[in-house]
């Protein structure tokens, strides 16, 4: 799929780089050929789309999750893989998405910019569209100059990664499109607060949906360090306590609202729906949100391109018969909180700073009372 099915033209310079590119191409394309991250795919091609309150959903069926079905789905892909076309934003397009997805030419005036030579020509008349997937010019720009060979190890992982990422969320757009989906996209699930398919993904098989630190490059076009946000709603306070000891439990540090000065202060009012894939988290009318934001390791996105470590997550999935992306494992995490009353910052303690050891200490003697008191 990703071999052949460059446009050339104006502002495409994919030949002077693609192959720096092959790592993350090489990831996306396990993924979409082993049988347990197919299920994504299974799921969209063989569920049972449903109609609710929300919209259209899809509903789980046992053919889905058959290894006929990912057959079939593979097969799919080959086919999708012979008429898709992946392109670089030209310079004066200014898109400020990492990547866009059109079902076809015709869906964009400005492809009328490119000659019928610059497109890549179509192998297959299967399928109900020949998508087109605008890449954001800041991968060409990192690949193309210097910035990558001037890299350290983590920023080119990270930009390969963010590519990687960035390439599955808009295939499973096109994907639908070829399926025939032009009058909006589904709910994968009934519980999606919005109809995202690439989001969705994300979620599903990278497991989290990656934000960048402030813009997805710096000054020079390095990649800034990736930060997981997951974003939640609630409408009472036992909701809230709820996704609050959720996020807390997935670490064994204890969390604090106090700055590290030991002082409770206004932190400022940030919009939790400019974070890259709020729309999918979260309904149009939420206004008591909660977000867990991970500084993602460079492990583990240096993980996804360690051929041992993959070959490791493939016998897992065999022995689970089930898909299950890799956890975040020792990332530091802060949770921030928005409603009608402000907003809030809760941190981990670190017992060797001065002003969090006397926090921990003051919550242990408490702890000791109200043993004795129980006494």
């Amino acid at each position: 799929m990703f071999i052949e099915r460059w446009a050339i033209g104006r502002g495409q310079h994919t030949h002077e780089f693609f192959q720096d590119l092959k790592p993350a191409l090489q990831l996306v394309s396990m993924l979409f050929t082993e049988q347990y991250p197919l299920l994504w795919f299974s799921h969209l091609t063989f569920g049972e789309r449903r109609r609710s309150s929300s919209g259209v959903y899809i509903a789980p069926t046992p053919y889905s999750t058959s290894p006929e079905a990912v057959a079939r789905v593979r097969s799919n892909l080959r086919e999708l893989g012979k008429v898709i076309t992946f392109m670089w934003s030209p310079p004066n397009w200014n898109i400020s998405a990492w990547g866009l997805t059109y079902s076809n030419r015709d869906d964009e005036p400005r492809f009328c910019e490119f000659r019928d030579e610059d497109w890549p020509p179509i192998r297959s008349r299967t399928g109900y569209a020949c998508p087109v997937i605008v890449m954001k010019d800041c991968f060409q720009v990192y690949f193309r100059n210097s910035n990558a060979a001037n890299s350290t190890v983590n920023e080119r992982y990270r930009a390969l990664l963010t590519f990687a990422v960035t390439l599955g969320h808009e295939v499973a757009h096109a994907y639908e499109f070829w399926l025939g989906g032009r009058g909006g996209e589904p709910l994968w699930s009934k519980s999606d607060k919005h109809a995202e398919l690439g989001f969705s993904w994300e979620k599903s098989v990278i497991g989290r949906v990656l934000n960048p630190t402030n813009s997805a490059t710096d000054d020079k076009g390095r990649f800034r360090t990736l930060c997981s946000v997951q974003l939640e709603e609630y409408g009472t306070e036992a909701e809230r306590n709820k996704l609050l000891d959720e996020f807390e439990g997935r670490t064994s540090a204890q969390f604090t609202s106090r700055d590290v000065a030991g002082r409770h202060r206004n932190w400022p009012l940030l919009d939790p729906r400019e974070f890259r894939g709020a729309k999918w988290y979260l309904s149009p009318n939420a206004t008591a949100i909660v977000a867990s934001i991970h500084a993602i390791p460079s492990q583990w996105v240096c993980d996804w391109f360690q051929k041992d470590v993959l070959l490791r997550r493939k016998m897992e999935w065999a022995q689970r018969q089930a898909y299950k992306p890799p956890p975040l494992e020792d990332a530091f995490m802060i949770i921030y909180e928005r409603n009608a009353h402000g907003a809030q910052i809760q941190r981990p303690l670190d017992p060797f700073f001065p002003v969090d050891r006397d926090i921990l200490r003051q919550r242990a003697q408490k702890k000791t009372n109200a043993a004795r008191v129980k006494r």
